[in-house]
Protein backbone atom coordinates (compact mmCIF):
# COMPACT_ATOMS: atom_id res chain seq x y z
CA UNK A 1 0.00 0.00 0.00
CA UNK A 2 2.82 2.16 0.72
CA UNK A 3 4.12 1.92 -2.95
CA UNK A 4 0.59 2.64 -4.13
CA UNK A 5 1.35 6.02 -1.80
CA UNK A 6 4.68 6.74 -3.18
CA UNK A 7 3.50 6.71 -7.02
CA UNK A 8 0.08 8.79 -6.80
CA UNK A 9 2.95 11.40 -4.85
CA UNK A 10 5.55 11.14 -8.19
CA UNK A 11 2.60 10.84 -10.31
CA UNK A 12 2.00 15.18 -10.77
CA UNK A 13 5.59 15.46 -11.46
CA UNK A 14 5.72 13.11 -14.85
CA UNK A 15 2.24 15.02 -15.53
CA UNK A 16 3.63 18.56 -15.30
CA UNK A 17 7.08 17.86 -16.51
CA UNK A 18 7.67 19.93 -19.80
CA UNK A 19 9.61 18.39 -22.91
CA UNK A 20 11.87 20.09 -25.48
CA UNK A 21 10.54 21.31 -28.42
CA UNK A 22 12.66 19.68 -30.91
CA UNK A 23 12.01 22.44 -33.70
CA UNK A 24 13.34 25.17 -31.64
CA UNK A 25 16.78 25.31 -33.44
CA UNK A 26 18.05 28.23 -34.79
CA UNK A 27 18.31 29.04 -38.41
CA UNK A 28 21.98 28.30 -39.11
CA UNK A 29 24.03 26.15 -41.84
CA UNK A 30 27.80 24.86 -41.82
CA UNK A 31 29.84 26.40 -44.87
CA UNK A 32 32.54 23.48 -45.50
CA UNK A 33 35.19 24.32 -48.02
CA UNK A 34 37.36 21.62 -49.60
CA UNK A 35 40.27 21.31 -51.61
CA UNK A 36 41.70 18.05 -53.29
CA UNK A 37 38.64 16.95 -54.52
CA UNK A 38 36.14 16.74 -56.90
CA UNK A 39 32.09 16.08 -56.17
CA UNK A 40 29.39 14.91 -58.41
CA UNK A 41 25.96 14.29 -57.72
CA UNK A 42 27.03 14.82 -53.84
CA UNK A 43 29.72 12.27 -53.62
CA UNK A 44 33.60 13.41 -53.54
CA UNK A 45 36.12 11.72 -55.23
CA UNK A 46 39.73 11.53 -54.82
CA UNK A 47 42.49 10.36 -56.39
CA UNK A 48 44.33 7.39 -54.68
CA UNK A 49 47.08 9.20 -52.85
CA UNK A 50 45.93 12.60 -52.70
CA UNK A 51 45.33 13.98 -49.60
CA UNK A 52 41.39 15.24 -48.68
CA UNK A 53 41.61 18.86 -47.23
CA UNK A 54 39.06 20.62 -45.28
CA UNK A 55 39.96 23.96 -45.44
CA UNK A 56 37.59 25.90 -43.51
CA UNK A 57 34.05 24.82 -41.70
CA UNK A 58 32.01 27.98 -40.40
CA UNK A 59 28.87 29.04 -39.29
CA UNK A 60 26.02 30.77 -41.39
CA UNK A 61 23.98 32.12 -38.59
CA UNK A 62 20.41 33.28 -40.55
CA UNK A 63 19.49 34.83 -37.04
CA UNK A 64 19.75 38.10 -35.54
CA UNK A 65 21.76 36.59 -33.13
CA UNK A 66 25.37 35.64 -32.27
CA UNK A 67 26.50 32.58 -32.55
CA UNK A 68 29.42 30.22 -32.96
CA UNK A 69 30.89 26.62 -33.57
CA UNK A 70 32.53 24.70 -30.57
CA UNK A 71 34.83 21.34 -31.26
CA UNK A 72 34.59 20.40 -34.84
CA UNK A 73 35.40 16.34 -34.33
CA UNK A 74 36.28 14.12 -37.60
CA UNK A 75 35.23 10.69 -38.51
CA UNK A 76 36.60 8.34 -41.35
CA UNK A 77 34.04 5.34 -41.67
CA UNK A 78 32.80 6.07 -38.64
CA UNK A 79 35.96 6.41 -36.81
CA UNK A 80 37.16 9.39 -34.89
CA UNK A 81 40.68 10.48 -36.52
CA UNK A 82 40.49 13.79 -34.92
CA UNK A 83 39.46 17.37 -33.87
CA UNK A 84 40.27 20.64 -34.17
CA UNK A 85 39.00 23.26 -31.66
CA UNK A 86 40.41 26.80 -33.59
CA UNK A 87 38.93 28.34 -36.36
CA UNK A 88 38.90 27.43 -39.21
CA UNK A 89 38.48 23.86 -38.38
CA UNK A 90 40.74 22.90 -41.00
CA UNK A 91 41.77 18.81 -41.10
CA UNK A 92 43.37 16.86 -43.87
CA UNK A 93 43.04 13.39 -44.72
CA UNK A 94 45.59 10.92 -46.16
CA UNK A 95 44.46 8.48 -48.72
CA UNK A 96 47.85 6.69 -48.92
CA UNK A 97 46.41 3.88 -47.28
CA UNK A 98 43.07 3.47 -47.79
CA UNK A 99 41.59 1.23 -50.51
CA UNK A 100 39.80 2.60 -53.77
CA UNK A 101 36.42 2.53 -53.19
CA UNK A 102 33.42 3.57 -51.10
CA UNK A 103 34.03 6.15 -47.73
CA UNK A 104 32.35 7.74 -45.50
CA UNK A 105 33.52 11.38 -44.13
CA UNK A 106 31.75 12.86 -41.05
CA UNK A 107 32.14 16.15 -38.79
CA UNK A 108 29.91 17.04 -36.18
CA UNK A 109 30.24 19.77 -33.91
CA UNK A 110 28.38 22.07 -31.30
CA UNK A 111 26.58 25.11 -32.67
CA UNK A 112 25.97 27.96 -30.06
CA UNK A 113 23.28 30.30 -30.34
CA UNK A 114 22.38 33.56 -28.16
CA UNK A 115 18.74 32.27 -26.50
CA UNK A 116 18.86 29.24 -28.41
CA UNK A 117 19.44 25.63 -26.62
CA UNK A 118 22.59 23.90 -27.17
CA UNK A 119 22.32 22.25 -30.93
CA UNK A 120 24.67 19.78 -32.91
CA UNK A 121 25.45 19.65 -36.84
CA UNK A 122 26.72 16.60 -38.35
CA UNK A 123 27.69 16.77 -41.89
CA UNK A 124 28.27 13.46 -44.11
CA UNK A 125 29.83 13.20 -47.12
CA UNK A 126 30.12 10.21 -49.22
CA UNK A 127 33.77 9.82 -50.34
CA UNK A 128 34.90 7.85 -53.56
CA UNK A 129 38.47 6.51 -53.91
CA UNK A 130 39.34 6.05 -57.06
CA UNK A 131 42.51 4.35 -58.83
CA UNK A 132 43.78 7.30 -61.12
CA UNK A 133 43.11 10.69 -62.13
CA UNK A 134 41.32 9.19 -65.14
CA UNK A 135 38.63 8.07 -63.30
CA UNK A 136 37.53 11.49 -62.15
CA UNK A 137 34.17 12.69 -63.29
CA UNK A 138 34.91 15.41 -65.60
CA UNK A 139 32.02 17.87 -65.38
CA UNK A 140 32.49 17.57 -61.04
CA UNK A 141 32.89 20.58 -59.47
CA UNK A 142 36.79 21.05 -58.20
CA UNK A 143 37.72 22.56 -54.35
CA UNK A 144 34.03 23.10 -53.67
CA UNK A 145 32.16 25.04 -51.11
CA UNK A 146 29.63 23.16 -49.93
CA UNK A 147 27.13 24.74 -48.15
CA UNK A 148 23.74 23.59 -45.85
CA UNK A 149 24.94 19.86 -46.21
CA UNK A 150 24.34 18.79 -42.61
CA UNK A 151 21.64 18.27 -40.02
CA UNK A 152 21.16 20.40 -37.06
CA UNK A 153 19.29 19.15 -33.64
CA UNK A 154 18.51 20.88 -30.25
CA UNK A 155 20.04 18.82 -27.14
CA UNK A 156 17.15 17.54 -25.25
CA UNK A 157 16.92 17.30 -21.49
Amino acid sequence: MKKFLYLLVALPLFVFSACNDDDDVPNVDLDIQFSGVTVKDDVIYVVQGEPITIESVSLINNTDKKGTLGVVSYYWDYVRVGSQVISPYTATFETNNEPVGNHLLTLDTGIYVEDYPICFGVAQFKVKIVASADELPDDGEVNPQITNYATISAESK
